[in-house]
């Protein structure tokens, strides 16, 4: 009996570890931002995630969703620079998960923006002319959002 009270319990942490597990790595956001439409929605949806929405009204954004936690394979355009470009948008509720995200990259370069309307946003200078941003936003409830784009990629926030 004390062989399968122990296997169980060996199953039990097991599956709570897997299911606690972050979705997302910068890396592989930054990855994701370069591969395409079909390819991440393989890696996405390799990951639990289900298609939520197709936004075709101001930019070109896909949706996925799982519990919630989304993310978006976004084809902007710039008229400015008359410039296309992919943004990857990760939103997740869980603190703990971002928290590990922005450690990840606390050695590179960063600046700080606050904003009047309570979001913070660490924005964060990557290899390869990319720019991550972690956008803190506490005016309805927490919410924690990771954006991957250019490094001029400041001129597609619509904030």
């Amino acid at each position: 009996m004390r062989k399968f009270s122990l296997i169980a319990a060996i199953i039990v942490f097991t599956f709570c570890g897997v299911t606690r597990a972050q979705d997302f790595t910068v890396n592989e956001l930054m990855q994701l931002r370069t591969s395409s439409l079909s390819n991440f929605e393989t890696v996405v949806m390799g990951k639990g995630y289900t298609l939520n929405d197709v936004d075709k009204e101001y930019d070109h954004y896909a949706t996925f969703k799982k519990g919630h936690s989304t993310i978006s394979w976004g084809y902007v355009k710039n008229e400015h620079f008359q410039q296309i470009d992919t943004v990857i948008i990760y939103i997740t509720p869980k603190e703990a998960d971002y928290d590990k995200l922005k450690a990840s990259v606390k050695e590179r370069k960063t600046r700080n923006h606050f904003y009047k309307n309570e979001t913070h946003v660490l924005h964060v200078n990557m290899d390869n002319d990319v720019v991550v941003h972690f956008y803190t936003k506490f005016n309805e409830r927490p919410l924690y959002e990771i954006e991957v784009s250019p490094l001029d990629g400041d001129r597609y926030d619509h904030r």
